[in-house]
């Protein structure tokens, strides 16, 4: 049974629309779904939170893979048949949640099948506590299959802020030019304007790669959008470029079908912007074809908190610490510096179960030696190679 049905009253506003989507999208997976019924999914945590944003239900207990089914198309069916409240639809979902034919499971009973999973172990006052812990405790056990992390005898090239060797930099036409070489992924750097729009640069103000001036975070995206770039490899080849925002990145990646690597940049982000992040990330389809990379670990951790399924790859050095940091972020991988390379921990990363990314590498013979190494994924301005999922 599927749920891919789209919402086509116009007088539902885009956020409801959206958030409605998110929860027929979650019921197709039926893992999500099983794991929802033992309560033991950081996914099925977020189906909580997302009927909570529509009113649906106050507290999600553990219930039957039918009832919440029934459940998610009857509050779909009453949106739909524009009932402006959809109080009946919601009246019978917390009426078939509490129903003793619905066989839900006691906070208690919850509680010991945890313990007897070793998921976490510890008694919550309530069952939105409890899926939280297991949430953190999952964070560190848990990878989701995907064509990234899954490990190959050929090294993968990703292009470094599109293919900067001859075009300018974290330009759309750039990205364009790395797709057609061939790479598997290519790499932008973002930043969030004033009035909460990701766009695509690598300082934190526009002076070097534009004819204006200003610090991003300052700048509404109107202002950024009225300067062109006028710095570059090949600029002269390329007039009038503006700097792209991330959503057209994303619509490149698409187009094409590369991975996009994406490194946050700047600093005083605020809940919504990485929320923001997260809802392009998904719009397009790049949830589990996406990689996040930062020298800024809590701007990791904040992705994480919204999402399992993206990769990350925080830029820190190979050692035993900085491995378990990548281990417990789960669906992870390690992208040191080149220059801190050798066999030694490039094996040691292996042994421990992480994929090794590195940058930025614009040297065939460095390349082949890490190559040589056994290292998973090299970023780079002009070096083509590797290959498409």
């Amino acid at each position: 049974m599927t749920f891919y049905k789209k919402i086509t009253d116009q007088e539902l506003s885009l956020e409801f629309k959206e958030k409605i989507d998110k929860i027929l999208t979650y019921a197709n997976d039926f893992d999500v779904i099983q794991d929802f019924i033992s309560g033991n999914s950081p996914v099925g945590k977020k189906l909580e939170e997302l009927l909570n944003n529509v009113g649906a239900i106050e507290q999600l207990p553990t219930i039957k893979k039918d009832n919440i089914i029934s459940a998610i198309n009857e509050l779909y069916n009453a949106i739909v048949a524009n009932n402006s409240s959809a109080t009946t639809s919601i009246n019978k979902i917390n009426t078939s949640l509490t129903s003793t034919t619905t066989n839900v499971t006691s906070l208690t009973e919850a509680t010991n099948n945890a313990k007897k999973n070793n998921i976490t172990g510890t008694s919550n006052t309530s069952l939105s506590a409890r899926l939280d812990s297991d949430y953190k405790y999952l964070n560190s056990t848990k990878t989701i299959p995907n064509d990234i992390l899954t490990p190959t005898s050929k090294c993968r090239f990703i292009g470094h802020r599109g293919f900067n060797f001859g075009v300018p930099e974290n330009t759309l036409i750039g990205f364009q030019y790395a797709s057609n070489s061939g790479f598997f992924g290519v790499e932008t750097d973002v930043q969030c304007t004033k009035d909460g729009y990701w766009i695509l640069h690598h300082d934190t103000t526009i002076d070097r790669m534009t004819n204006g001036t200003g610090n991003i975070k300052d700048m509404l995206l109107t202002d950024i959008k009225q300067y062109y770039i006028d710095a570059g490899n090949g600029i002269n080849l390329y007039p009038k470029m503006r700097i792209p925002t991330f959503e057209e990145f994303l619509q490149v990646c698409k187009r094409y079908n590369v991975v996009p690597v994406v490194e946050i940049k700047g600093s005083g982000y605020k809940s919504a912007n990485f929320d923001e992040l997260i809802r392009l990330v998904r719009k397009y389809g790049f949830e589990n074809k996406c990689i996040i990379i930062s020298f800024t670990t809590s701007f990791l951790d904040e992705i994480r908190k919204r999402s399992y399924g993206i990769v990350l790859a925080p830029l820190i050095p190979i050692s035993k610490e900085n491995l378990q940091y990548v281990k417990s972020l789960g669906n992870a991988m390690i992208n040191p510096d080149n220059s801190t390379l050798e066999v030694a921990n490039v094996e040691q990363a292996h042994q421990s179960g992480v994929l090794v990314m590195t940058w930025t590498v614009n040297n065939y013979d460095k390349a082949k030696e890490l190559i040589n190494m056994g290292v998973d994924f090299i970023t780079t301005d002009f070096l083509v190679g590797g290959g498409r999922i």
